[in-house]
């Protein structure tokens, strides 16, 4: 069947100019995406384009040190596009285009590569036969490597460590990988390249204003328990999501955190993998159906999710708790 739908879409991608892209800022499991999917298009002889506008500080130290370390590997991208000039955008990493802010996609044909669940409802140009949206892969670049399988195309050990790289990070370094993402991780490893090796290429110091940020957070949590769950709630100017990070590690089971942006608040929510199984509680679907409600954008894991564009946050987190409790009392 994967293979089917690889065939409908490079077929339909034949002389056409392509554009790909993923959500701002970019992650690392949106990077390696990008790069890697730019790679196999340009080896099956396709037109593309790779746009990454903006990253997250540890994609852009993650990339500037891949640039060191393969100095002969390109990893060229553009900074702006001209829509004009394009004829389909593949959109890798989400299928959310709130997430994408510096170009509007409402009215260019594209076609989603995901693993997160599909949010489509209001894109009317989307390509929905040629999406490829698969939530049993961890991350999203698992998801290009089989292009790379399926067609036999070795792949460049610089893009292995990319791949590898996407898989961790997006996995929480293998907190919520699956059987699939091991033997993923396994046809991917060489003797050139080393778990810990990709690990290091990862870590990052903690800057000043992250500790200040995650100090703040704290000073301001609430906590409420519904049943035996513990639920915390928090905000902060800017890195809402390594506080609700931060949560979860000290021993929340569900961690909300907002951030009153004044362009673009966010709402950020974490939940333990032993409680969304426990209660059946699925982080990005249900965020995605109070986005629906409240005509702003979201999306996520089972256990990791956001909201952005959001005109009430107050309310926007007050349906979000509703909710939640509503499913602990209804499973607990």
């Amino acid at each position: 069947m994967l293979t089917s739908k690889f065939e409908d879409l490079l077929t339909f991608l034949k002389n056409k100019r392509i554009l790909i892209t993923t959500h701002e800022p970019i992650d690392v499991d949106g990077l390696a995406s990008g790069f890697a999917l730019k790679y196999f298009l340009e080896n099956s002889s396709h037109d593309v384009r790779l746009y990454f506008p903006e990253f997250t500080r540890i994609s852009k130290i993650f990339l500037e040190r891949m640039a060191r370390k393969f100095p002969d590997h390109d990893f060229s991208f553009e900074k702006t596009c001209n829509l004009e000039k394009i004829d389909i955008v593949l959109i890798v990493d989400t299928s959310n285009l709130g997430l994408i802010k510096s170009i509007n996609l409402s009215d260019t044909k594209h076609i989603f590569i995901d693993h997160h669940p599909l949010n489509i409802e209001k894109n009317t140009n989307n390509l929905k036969s040629l999406n490829i949206v698969l939530e049993d892969y961890t991350s999203a670049v698992e998801i290009i490597s089989e292009f790379f399988f399926t067609y036999n195309i070795d792949i460049p050990l610089p893009l292995k460590w990319l791949m590898m790289s996407g898989i961790m990070t997006d996995s929480g370094f293998f907190k919520y990988a699956n059987n699939k993402t091991m033997i993923k991780v396994a046809s991917i490893l060489s003797d050139d390249l080393k778990i810990q090796d990709a690990y290091l290429l990862l870590k990052t110091e903690e800057e000043y204003s992250e500790k200040m940020a995650r100090i703040k957070g704290l000073q301001r949590l609430k906590l409420i328990q519904e049943k035996n769950v513990l639920i915390g709630l928090s905000s902060v100017s800017n890195f809402e999501s390594m506080l609700a990070n931060t949560l979860i590690a000290i021993g929340f089971d569900i961690s909300i955190v907002i951030s009153k942006k004044k362009k673009d608040p966010i709402m950020t929510v974490r939940a333990r993998k032993e409680i969304t199984t426990k209660i059946g509680l699925h982080l990005g679907k249900l965020m995605q159906e109070i986005a629906s409600n409240l005509e702003t954008s979201a999306g996520g894991h089972e256990g990791a999710a956001s909201m952005t564009g959001i005109k009430d946050i107050d309310m926007a987190q007050n349906t979000l708790l509703k909710r939640i409790k509503q499913i602990i009392n209804d499973q607990l």
